[in-house]
């Protein structure tokens, strides 16, 4: 139970034992009703274009917040991009430009649509100018309830982007498609039809160690008699692949790409070697949009420029699988210090003889989960060479499937409900469980975002790799500063008295603030008590339609009178929290409770683990709601004085018409006794 006499704020459960520790946050707050979308837009915007911002207020009981207020503002701030610049970096600017503000309103779906104009820039073929446009959006309905929400979107002097993913190196014979990505400047898909080219380069023919320092920009020596003094060494930029020449073009595939879809090569083969690879398509206004990579395909017969070590073969296996994977050395034949790490095996260094390929055979167990290192070093021509290979072997049998037998994502506040899960090992055994389930109303996630996790016990151990520390590389020079005497400085303290009032070996009696303040209110409490014995109070409300009309042809309404309304009276956020429930042996398990009487949407939170330290984890959304809601806007604070202008929405989830009557009650919290006369 949280102490009354402290402030709100940020506390700290603690277990001192295990050094386990979890914060929260106590706040006075008022849960949101109703929250704001910005959509994503699937246009592809380029400066000078009319932007088009949509989106959508909708409330947490599943109804559109319509007629409601919408306040909206866009700003610009100027993106840099290195790339434009090369490596002069211009000063940064940081202005910040308003655009455009203005008011909208919510349609009945709870839609609101609004544009903005972007401002034209000059562009060239190489210019990467854009910008951010930063769009906030403010939206209070009827109540006075008010929801924000905030999106950028880069706009530039392109309308599409386009990305590839080339692994390289690749063995020639696994190319069989590329992954290429089209895209608006907000990340939105566009499907666009495209031309892929690949280019053949022709490599140097003579073995380059790489360069320990920057190109020059001026030379002493002529290439020829420079490779003759350092032949393993670069001269200029023949270690660019960008410099070298395209021998021809070995294949064209046209096709429509979209957002990370793999391109089909459609059976082209290409022979190991470089290769150039550009892919050209065109925007909706016919400019050229173009990017562009390199890609090395090995195989048998391709001599590599770059002398260095390699390992190919599977990066993931399961325990039963037999896996291969074979070392490649650049150099030819080297003397290599080899090294292989299980999980519960430390491997011993082995110095292993490399003709140019070695392959190695494994099977894998249950014991590898968690992974499998291959660590490969040598030296060569004063260089150091070494290589990880990574083999992933997860712990999927410490994964557990949780299916929902029985539940309902919708349902009526105040109901009971009675919900059923089923959880079940990685290969669909029945197992016994431990559950703990929880469910509270998402709309606190505005405040502070809350999710369970999964424990972090079943991860992989990687032995790191052979390294060469400070062999075999360059050393820095440092510069010798002449010697100063600085002047000699003394430093006097005195003896003084600490006392901390948080030590338990003191104990200090005063009489607390927060105990007068409490018996203040408790006297406070009393004299109002005695003040509403005494005194005889007025309250005036305004008479309904139905009354005046009732009164105004002199006569009684002859309609029934309505039935008592059933007025909500549990407000609990969290609906549930079962921290120790436990299945069957088939790994059934049911539950039941009363859902809170509240028009919202819940977020419902399930672990499972087992005795063996299985996890599994899902997350649900319930929404409660009825088809005729009344969604009053009641501030939390009043002064003595105020005026209140009481708004209430009344949200109609059929497609009929509904007539009813409203009726206000004010009520003394304290006896329920009513109070409005």
């Amino acid at each position: 139970r949280l102490p009354s006499s402290v402030l709100n704020g940020r506390f700290t459960i603690r277990d001192e034992s295990n050094s386990g520790y979890l914060s929260f946050s106590v706040e006075e707050y008022k849960r949101p009703k109703f929250y704001v979308e910005i959509e994503k837009s699937s246009d592809a915007y380029k400066l000078g274009d009319i932007v088009s911002v949509a989106g959508k207020a909708v409330a947490y009981a599943g109804n559109n917040i319509n007629n409601a207020n919408v306040s909206y503002r866009v700003v610009r701030k100027p993106v840099w991009n290195i790339y434009r610049h090369s490596y002069i970096w211009p000063p940064y600017n940081n202005e910040v430009t308003e655009i455009t503000s203005g008011t909208v309103e919510t349609d009945g779906s709870g839609n609101f649509k609004f544009t903005f104009e972007t401002a034209q820039e000059p562009s060239s073929k190489n210019d990467f100018t854009y910008y951010t446009y930063e769009i906030s959006v403010d939206v209070t309905d009827l109540s006075g309830e008010t929801r924000s929400s905030e999106k950028n979107l880069v706009i530039g002097n392109r309308r599409i982007y386009l990305s590839m993913n080339l692994p390289s190196p690749l063995p020639a014979t696994d190319l069989k498609e590329i992954y290429l990505s089209a895209t608006n400047s907000s990340g939105v898909a566009q499907r666009i039809p495209a031309t892929i080219n690949f280019f053949e380069l022709q490599a140097p023919q003579k073995m380059l160690r790489e360069r320990l320092w920057r190109q020059p920009d001026q030379f002493i020596l002529d290439q020829k008699t420079y490779n003759n003094l350092f032949p393993l060494d670069v001269y200029a930029d023949e270690d660019q692949m960008n410099k070298w020449k395209r021998v021809g073009l070995s294949a064209t595939i046209s096709d429509t790409i979209s957002a990370d879809e793999p391109v089909s090569l459609r059976g082209k083969t290409l022979k190991p070697g470089w290769y150039y690879v550009e892919v050209i398509s065109a925007d909706q206004d016919g400019a050229e949009v173009k990017t562009e990579g390199y890609i090395q395909l090995t195989g048998t017969g391709l001599f590599s420029p770059f002398a260095g070590i390699n390992v190919e073969g599977k990066t993931k296996a399961e325990p039963g699988e037999q896996i291969n994977w074979t070392i490649k050395s650049n150099p030819g034949d080297v003397t290599a210090i080899y090294e292989l790490n299980r999980q519960n095996e430390q491997g011993s260094p082995q110095i292993i003889s490399i003709n140019k390929t070695k392959s190695f055979t494994l099977n894998v167990g249950e014991n590898d989960r968690g992974g499998i290192d291959v660590n490969v070093a040598f030296i060569r021509h004063n260089r150091f060479y070494e290589y990880t290979h990574r083999i992933d072997v997860p712990f999927s049998n410490k994964e557990l499937d949780i299916t929902y037998t029985s539940y309902r994502d919708k349902t009526l506040p105040g109901s009971e409900e009675k919900w059923s899960l089923t959880i079940k090992g990685s290969k669909g055994e029945k197992l016994l469980s431990e559950v703990l389930t929880g469910m509270y109303d998402a709309s606190l996630d505005q405040y502070i975002a809350h999710q369970w996790y999964k424990p972090g016990l079943w991860y992989g151990k990687r032995s790191g790799g052979w390294n060469s520390y400070g062999n075999f590389t360059t050393v820095t020079s440092l510069p010798k500063y002449p010697e100063r005497n600085f002047p000699v400085y003394f430093r006097k303290t005195y003896d003084y008295l600490f006392h901390n009032l948080i030590y338990k070996d003191y104990e200090l009696v005063f009489e607390s603030p927060v105990f007068a303040q409490n018996k203040l209110r408790e006297d406070g409490v009393m004299a109002l008590n005695k003040l509403a014995d005494d005194a005889s109070y007025e309250v005036k409300l305004m008479a309904t339609a139905a009354d005046i009309e009732t009164k105004q042809a002199g006569g009684e309404s002859e309609l029934p009178a309505p039935p008592a309304p059933s007025f909500r009276k549990n407000f609990n956020e969290t609906a549930f929290f079962f921290p120790q429930l436990r299945t069957d042996s088939a790994g059934n398990i049911s539950f039941s409770f009363t859902i809170p009487e509240a028009l919202t949407t819940w977020k419902w939170m399930t672990l499972a683990h087992t005795k063996d330290l299985r996890f599994g984890l899902s997350t649900k959304e319930i929404i409660t709601q009825k088809q005729l809601m009344v969604q009053p806007g009641i501030p939390r604070f009043l002064r003595e004085g105020d005026k209140l202008n009481l708004s209430v929405k009344v949200a109609n989830l059929t497609d009929q018409e509904m007539t009813g009557k409203i009726e206000l009650q004010l009520l003394d919290a304290v006896t329920m006794a009513p109070v409005d006369g």
